[in-house]
């Protein structure tokens, strides 16, 4: 009975250390070679994408009145002014379709 006891920790320990060398393999494998793998992947694959929320925004023109006074008389001007106007965006329903 001891025997068997003896031989299931010894397996036990013996399990319990290769599991711990394969994981520090894996941990130092996958941290390691990051830079190198990056650049290997990217000129495969390209480099990763970024793409910005759409926007929405419209434009009018305003006529505004601007005074001066020139040579002692008050001069009036009418002058277009264009303001843009950010519309907030609630939701968006975008359909993707891509062709390589």
């Amino acid at each position: 009975m001891t025997k068997r006891i003896i031989a299931i920790v010894f397996i036990f320990v013996c399990t319990t250390v290769a599991w711990a060398i394969l994981g520090g393999t894996i941990f130092s494998r996958t941290y390691s070679l990051d830079a190198i793998a990056e650049n290997r992947v990217a000129s495969t694959w390209g480099v990763p994408q970024d793409q910005a929320p759409p926007t929405a925004s419209f434009t009018r023109i305003v006529p505004k009145a601007e005074e001066s006074t020139e040579n002692g008389k008050k001069i009036v001007k009418t002058v277009q002014e264009e303001i843009t106007t950010s519309l907030p965006l609630q939701s968006s329903s975008v359909d993707v379709t891509l062709d390589l």
